[in-house]
């Protein structure tokens, strides 16, 4: 991921970049949106307890409004395709987990 150590605040909640071989962002309450050229896998994981109102967009595998939870990883191996792709959730805790670019998200 890079640049490394970079990091970004929402108004709607924090966003963190962690550096290495893949990016991981924490969102809170808030969207994380890529751009079309991004590709591989990406993961989605309930951090902290429950994440309602989660809705997944231009992955292969797309969710409206679901839960995750921690013990049940829906959001795991996901691809992107190609499209622009958001990752959202309304109320909790989301990491985002994804092997390449940090130039793929796309600031609001």
């Amino acid at each position: 991921c890079q640049p490394a150590g970079a990091a970004l605040h929402s108004r709607k909640g924090a966003r963190g970049f962690i550096a290495g071989r893949q990016c991981a962002a924490v969102i809170q309450n808030g969207s994380l949106r890529f751009s079309a050229e991004a590709h591989g896998v990406i993961s989605v994981f309930a951090l902290a307890g429950e994440a309602h109102g989660v809705t997944i967009n231009g992955l292969y595998y797309a969710l409206d409004n679901g839960t995750l939870t921690p013990r049940f990883p829906i959001g795991e191996s996901n691809e992107f395709i190609g499209e622009a792709a958001q990752v959202s959730v309304a109320n909790g805790v989301l990491t985002v987990i994804w092997r390449g670019s940090i130039r793929w998200v796309l600031l609001p």
